[in-house]
C-alpha cells in the first residue's frame, strides 16, 4: 500500500515545480516536516518547503530562474538553490551521499545520484521521508511513518494522562 499526499491541490506551486523538473528530465522531492505533518493530517501554514533532487544545482538554478519571482544561491556550496514564488521560499537541494576514506571514520559529504542515500544520512529518522512531486507518493525506506505512530500515540496517551490526572485532583 503506497501513501500519496494530495500534492496538487494542497501545494499546486509545487506541483507545477514538479513537473517542471519531470519534463527537463529530473526527480523532485519535499522531504522533512512538510511530510511528516502531512502525513499526521496536520495542516499548516508551509511558507517554507525543502526539497531535493538529482538535478545539479546549475540545473536546478536554471530550473528555478525561470519558475520563481526571485532566486538565490547562496547555499551552492552545498547544493542548494532557493526561489519565492507567491510568498512561499522552496529551497532545493542535490542529493547528497557520505562517503567514507579508509583512513578516516568521518564522512565526506558529496553530491549523489540516489534518492535513498539521500535520506538515510538526514538528521532524524522521521525526516527520512519524501514525498515524490507532482505525484506526491510517500518514499518512506526507514519505516519512519512507523516510528511517527508509535510516538504520536505515546505523546496522546501521555497528554491524555496528564489531563485526567489535573481533572481528578
Amino acid at each position: 500500500m503506497s501513501l500519496i499526499i494530495d500534492v496538487v491541490s494542497k501545494y499546486p506551486d509545487a506541483a507545477e515545480l514538479g513537473e517542471l523538473c519531470r519534463a527537463a528530465g529530473f526527480e523532485l522531492y519535499l522531504v522533512g516536516g512538510i511530510v511528516r505533518d502531512n502525513l499526521r493530517v496536520e495542516d499548516g501554514l508551509f511558507t517554507d518547503f525543502d526539497l531535493t533532487t538529482d538535478a545539479t544545482p546549475e540545473q536546478s538554478e536554471q530550473i528555478l530562474r525561470g519558475w520563481g519571482e526571485h532566486t538565490w544561491d547562496i547555499g551552492k556550496e552545498y547544493g542548494t538553490i532557493s526561489a519565492r514564488k507567491n510568498g512561499v521560499v522552496y529551497e532545493v537541494t542535490t542529493y547528497r551521499a557520505e562517503v567514507y576514506v579508509s583512513d578516516s571514520r568521518k564522512p565526506t559529504v558529496e553530491f549523489g545520484t540516489d534518492l535513498s542515500a539521500d535520506l538515510v544520512r538526514r538528521d532524524f529518522t522521521i525526516n527520512a521521508m519524501a514525498a515524490a512531486l507532482p505525484s506526491g507518493e510517500v518514499v518512506d525506506l526507514l519505516v519512519a511513518l512507523r516510528i511517527c505512530v508509535r510516538v504520536f500515540c505515546v505523546l496522546r496517551a501521555r497528554r491524555r494522562s496528564l489531563f485526567l490526572r489535573t481533572r481528578c485532583v
